[in-house]
């Protein structure tokens, strides 16, 4: 067990406390006690012996009411109860923390490194436990505090108090405040959409929920080209007067060409309706995402006749190959159940998933399965299925997904879904009055952005037709 500094101080080697005190305690007293026993003039009266007992009695008390705290860390694979547990918290008490806790902070982010600060009283400490540390187990603390920080990164505390009948728990949570301002991003696309919103103050989960949003009508590796626009309204979180991170997309453009792609999230009063939709109240799903990675780059196309580069001969490639790191998570097109899951010797570790319509899709090489991911399965859109690999035949790290439509494959590129149901009238008219503040925002930001993307184009032009003019 670890014993460190407050809050996210470094961890120190805990030194069992409680023992050192109460022998420190015991020495003194007893040192006091022979000191006026062998000293007869200090013995005048009997008052003198009443002084030395009434000290020996404090000493006690003084021991008895202090508060002991033990700190420690979340360590990796490890969730709040096993934690506890190894602290000395017993497994009933344990539960009755979580239990409390989850009912006022997101558990999730409790996660390795957080601190754990857990309070005993003295009294409450059978010797047992005083002579063998690990039989702490026994007590029932007075006190669990964690340390740990939100979603935004923010630093935050919850003390968790056990009552005196230990039947009820008082929660107690230090939090900084955050209150939410409206942020307008944009700008024009030149060499891909990660950089063009990291370089203008985005980070790299907002580009994740930028592309996310449009998911199902664009595939940003493939068909981003330079010269893009793209623009967003976003949540910026504050804190102490600071920026704490984004918050959600609240609408978000996106200009290829003569193709424009808006989405506007919208949530009814009555929580019946969420999500992101167009102008017209359609929803931006579709039965089928675009891509199974959210940002991959496409190394290899679907193609009947295409050389193997292991293989070294002509043969199908039925499927389209993602380059991308190894551990990037991918993500089902679809939902369906899992028809096949396991391991070859050609296609590594693989999955396959059956759909509606005769649809089923395939992802191969992939570095590790995802939990609970078996024959029988059933699988929702989007979900986390398995993470890029090189597993199998496979010259380097990168997943290929296929596609079957009736039995055969086909090129996804070329599939076209159905959308999913969009707005019910009875909500359109609260759609509309929702949205009219972001489509005026959006109306007068394009406008801008047009104007900056042409005269990109044109100082790109006069660049290129000068160096051309000096070379010949």
């Amino acid at each position: 067990m670890e014993y460190s500094g407050y809050f996210f101080g470094k961890a120190k080697k805990r030194v069992f406390f409680p023992v050192l005190v109460l022998a420190a305690f015991v020495c003194f007293g007893v040192g006091v006690f022979l000191y006026i026993k062998d000293n007869d003039n200090l013995i005048t009266s009997a008052s003198n012996f009443d002084l030395a007992r009434e000290t020996l009695v404090s000493l006690s008390d003084s021991f008895f009411e202090a508060r002991v705290q033990s700190y420690d860390q979340v360590k990796s694979g490890e969730n709040l109860t096993s934690s506890l547990r190894r602290m000395g918290v017993s497994q009933g008490d344990a539960e009755q923390l979580i239990r409390a806790l989850s009912t006022e902070i997101n558990m999730r982010t409790i996660r390795p490194g957080s601190v754990i600060m857990v309070e005993n009283t003295a009294e409450s400490m059978p010797l047992k436990a005083l002579e063998h540390p690990q039989a702490s187990n026994l007590l029932t603390p007075a006190a669990v505090e964690i340390f740990s920080q939100d979603e935004n990164g923010l630093a935050y505390s919850v003390r968790a108090a056990f009552l005196p009948d230990n039947k009820k728990i008082a929660l107690k949570i230090n939090k900084t405040s955050v209150y939410k301002e409206h942020a307008l991003i944009g700008g024009a696309v030149s060499n891909s959409l990660y950089s063009a919103i990291l370089n203008n103050g985005g980070d790299a989960q907002l580009v994740n929920s930028f592309s996310g949003i449009f998911a199902w009508q664009f595939d940003f590796f493939r068909e981003t080209r330079e010269g893009d626009t793209y623009q967003m309204i976003v949540e910026r979180n504050v804190a102490d007067g600071r920026f704490a991170g984004f918050g959600r997309v609240m609408a978000a453009e996106y200009t290829n060409g003569s193709k424009t792609l808006r989405g506007y999230y919208f949530e009814s009063k009555d929580k019946q309706i969420a999500g992101f939709f167009d102008d017209n109240g359609r929803s931006l799903k579709n039965a089928f995402l675009k891509s199974p990675l959210k940002l991959a780059n496409i190394t290899s196309g679907f193609n009947k006749r295409r050389f193997h580069p292991v293989q070294k001969r002509i043969k199908p490639h039925n499927g389209i190959d993602y380059g991308a790191n190894i551990g990037a998570p991918v993500m089902a097109v679809a939902s369906g159940v899992v028809t096949h899951a396991g391991f070859s010797p050609f296609n590594g570790n693989w999955l396959r998933i059956k759909h509606m319509n005769g649809y089923e899709t395939e992802y191969l090489h992939a570095n590790k399965l995802a939990k609970n991911i078996r024959v029988g399965a059933r699988i929702q859109q989007g979900q986390h299925i398995c993470d890029v690999g090189k597993t199998g035949l496979a010259t380097g790290p990168h997943l290929h997904f296929g596609m079957k439509k009736d039995g055969e494959y086909v090129d996804p590129t070329k599939q076209q879904f159905a959308r999913s149901i969009g707005i019910p009238s009875r909500y359109m008219k609260e759609f509309m009055s929702n949205i009219e503040a972001l489509v005026i925002a959006l109306n007068r930001q394009s406008h801008k952005n047009n104007a900056v993307a042409n005269l990109e184009r044109k100082i790109d032009y006069e660049h290129k037709h000068r160096n051309t003019a000096r070379s010949s």
